[in-house]
């Protein structure tokens, strides 16, 4: 076959469509080179009237010094100017199969790279959203959640992801129902919103202050989808900047004390001096004697009430000594209980023994006399007041910073009116009353926390709305 002067293919190749074998003279005749574009495109290079018809012989137009060979056949040549025109309108054909297969295949790449980087994309957003340290979270312009990241459910305190998505925002996570409404419209009016507090509330129901800055999603048409942001727990740095404030505030009356104390010092030394030396000039059987010794009691009981406010404005202790607890509440109760309504009952359960504290013995008086008046005045229909005294290891364990050694505990209870959580955060802030304007100062117990601290102690309280209080001051105790 390779050697044939005629063009040659294998009978199989029109049969088929294919060609299994093709001479080098026919692919010359068909102008295709190599011989592969021969095979591929030689059924279709055929003029028709030379095709073979099904049930005829398989052999066309032979030229008479060409034998017939088996299972091969040979074709005329047909005249050049039709072959060539044939042959142009393949190659165009050929060059515009190419073409598209080359825009095809770039499309292709170009797809698959974009397809790439989408989903490369996809997983370092979903790495920052899921590893992110603050709550991610995404819901509907009405509020329904439809996704969060992990930081979100244990800020929230919920076992998983799905038992948070199907929480309740409104009844469930906010403190107050009424609070998710104006911030849905804010955020649907502005598109934004930065650095907004809400108050949340914990799956446990505790109480949490929350820093929320939030987008609006839009679709092409510009309608609002969803919203999508980032929140921060800054409980804690509201706790500390309350009590910073507190600590200002303080500050801001031990400045003011400390002048006022030193003048109204001056003001009694004047007077304890002449009333001592009008008690010099009066016999002690005589009348004005006795009113002279009250009027010096009185200027030694404001001269200590003097120093107590001294005490606020140079923190630390005063002149201390060994005390027993025991003596100085009954000594307390003995003052207050003849000036105490008739309707109050007063209990005193005092430990056995003397536990003994290392204190300044007026400031233990003061902070139980300021306990027992803020007592008084939460029961004003009456009711009991209990005084109690003990020496525990157990109850200091969750104190505030309290080594693990003996505590002397002062515990103070009434069957008042109680107090409501946003009270109990206030109760120690300096000018903080809740009685009526004119009938406290809003000092006694600020008074109380920061002569207990200069202690090396500190106070806890427990109250409830219409169940009364109890303030416990724990105090190190002073072993001998």
């Amino acid at each position: 076959m390779e050697m044939a002067d005629d063009h040659c293919v294998k009978e199989d190749v029109l049969e088929e469509a294919r060609n299994e074998r093709v001479s080098p003279e026919c692919a010359s005749c068909s102008h295709f080179v190599p011989l592969e574009g021969m095979k591929q495109f030689l059924p279709c290079r055929i003029f028709p009237q030379d095709r073979p018809i099904e049930g005829s012989p398989k052999t066309c137009c032979t030229p008479p010094k060409a034998a017939a060979v088996t299972n091969a056949f040979s074709f005329a040549e047909r005249p050049k100017r039709e072959t060539a025109n044939e042959a142009e309108n393949c190659a165009v054909d050929e060059r515009k199969w190419r073409n598209l297969l080359a825009q095809t295949m770039r499309c292709a790449i170009k797809c698959q790279e974009d397809q790439n980087m989408l989903r490369r994309s996809e997983e370092r957003y979903r790495a920052i959203f899921e590893q992110s340290n603050d709550a991610i979270f995404i819901n509907t312009p009405k509020g329904v959640l439809l996704d969060v990241n992990g930081a979100a459910v244990e800020m929230l305190g919920y076992s998983s992801k799905q038992e948070l998505l199907m929480a309740d925002v409104a009844r469930d996570l906010f403190v107050n129902c009424d609070d998710l409404r104006p911030y849905l419209r804010t955020i649907s009016e502005q598109g934004y919103v930065k650095d907004c507090e809400l108050k949340l509330k914990r799956k446990d129901s505790q109480h949490i202050a929350a820093l929320v800055t939030a987008i609006a999603l839009h679709d092409h048409q510009g309608n609002v989808v969803a919203h999508e942001g980032i929140m921060r727990d800054v409980t804690e740095v509201r706790r500390f900047q309350e009590k910073l404030l507190l600590l200002q505030q303080m500050e801001n009356i031990g400045a003011l004390a400390s002048g006022v104390t030193h003048d109204f010092n001056n003001i009694l030394s004047a007077i304890a001096g002449y009333v001592g030396l009008m008690k010099t000039k009066v016999r002690h059987d005589h009348v004005f004697y006795k009113y002279l010794d009250t009027i010096d009691q009185a200027v030694t009981r404001a001269s200590d009430l003097n120093a107590q406010f001294l005490g606020l404005a140079r923190p630390g202790k005063s002149q201390v000594e060994i005390v027993d607890i025991n003596r100085i509440v009954a000594e307390t109760v003995d003052i207050i209980s003849a000036t105490f309504d008739k309707s109050i009952e007063i209990e005193s359960r005092l430990c056995d023994g003397s536990p003994l504290v290392e204190a300044n013995a007026g400031q233990l008086q003061q902070i139980i006399l300021n306990l027992l008046v803020n007592a008084r005045d939460a029961m004003s229909a009456g009711g009991r007041l209990t005084i109690e005294t003990a020496v525990t290891t157990e109850y200091v364990k969750s104190g505030e910073g309290a080594e693990p050694r003996p505590h002397v505990l002062l515990s103070v209870t009434d069957t008042g009116v109680g107090m409501d959580e946003n009270t109990l955060q206030r109760i120690f802030e300096p000018f903080f009353t809740t009685k009526e304007e004119g009938k406290g100062t809003g000092l006694g117990l600020s008074v109380v926390r920061q002569l207990v601290r200069q202690h090396d102690g500190f106070v806890h309280v427990q109250s409830e709305p219409g169940a009364g209080s109890t303030f416990k001051v724990c105090l190190p105790a002073k072993l001998v």
